[in-house]
């Protein structure tokens, strides 16, 4: 997620999207059901400082993401 993030803030569309689509897999595979895309994802619930930022990286590559 915070690599997809990084891409996006790069101008890196399409490797954002394969980044966060990766981190969903592995979640999946995990055995997690949340991923960035669900509105309880852990990243987009508490007190994380960099929230926003990584919120505004994935929005700039156009990933859909979960609300607060």
């Amino acid at each position: 997620v915070y690599l997809g993030a990084a891409y996006g803030h790069l101008g890196r569309e399409q490797d954002a999207k394969t980044a966060v689509e990766r981190a969903n897999d592995l979640r999946a595979q995990a055995g997690t059901l949340e991923n960035v895309n669900t509105p309880g994802f852990g990243i987009w619930r508490g007190g994380l400082p960099e929230r926003n930022l990584l919120r505004a990286g994935l929005e700039k590559a156009g990933v859909k993401l979960g609300g607060e």
